[in-house]
């Protein structure tokens, strides 16, 4: 199995991680349950864990640990890794959250003979994540439970419709990506996801 050793300048380092065993189950089905209402939902369980990756790339805190111990201020990750100090065999890896799920509810009436009425919830859940492939626990995103939201009135002919929209409806706050900052050690940076939006949208069709 291979993964990517960032180099701490500008570029990664492929290489082996030896071995790895993965297991899981993975669920998912609609239920209409009215002609007007369908529920759906997906859930998902995985067991990831390497058999054995001694040479994982150091974390920040390692490596200037690793400097430290060894007087060599311009000791490298590769130097690092080489020495096997961020052992990560019978750990996960990165983006493998153990339970991941989502539901959602879908339901559409007619208020009269042109005009319906329409919404559509949905519920995403995550459980913990690390975001870097070091497993640097600054990088370790917590569980969290996300709301969609939309209300929508429009004709049944759908000529036109009329939308509120809201995203991320009780702002958690995630990201979707973390790193080493390249060229600073004690650097790291993140891509947060989109905080809770709202927005409305009107849709005509001629």
């Amino acid at each position: 199995m291979q993964t990517a050793l960032f180099t701490g300048s500008t570029s990664f380092i492929v290489q082996n991680a030896a071995e790895a065993t993965s297991t899981g189950i993975e669920v998912d089905g609609r239920w209409a349950i009215s002609d007007d209402v369908l529920i759906y939902g997906s859930a998902a369980y995985v067991d990831f864990s390497f058999d054995s990756f001694p040479n994982a790339g150091c974390t920040v805190d390692q490596l200037l640990a690793f400097r430290a111990t060894t007087s060599n201020p311009l000791a490298t990750l590769q130097t690092c890794a080489s020495a096997e100090i961020n052992d990560l065999s019978g750990r996960t890896s990165e983006n493998t959250p153990e339970i991941s799920a989502a539901f959602g509810v879908n339901g559409e009436w007619d208020l009269t003979q042109s005009l319906r009425i329409y919404t559509n919830w949905d519920l995403i859940y995550s459980d913990d994540q690390f975001r870097q492939a070091d497993l640097d626990p600054l990088t370790l995103e917590e569980s969290y439970l996300k709301v969609n939201a939309l209300v929508g009135l429009g004709s049944i002919d759908d000529t036109w419709s009329l939308d509120l929209l809201v995203k991320n409806l009780t702002d958690e706050e995630t990201f979707s990506y973390a790193n080493d900052t390249p060229l600073i050690d004690t650097g790291r940076q993140f891509a947060p996801n989109q905080p809770r939006t709202v927005a409305v949208r009107l849709t005509y069709r001629f």
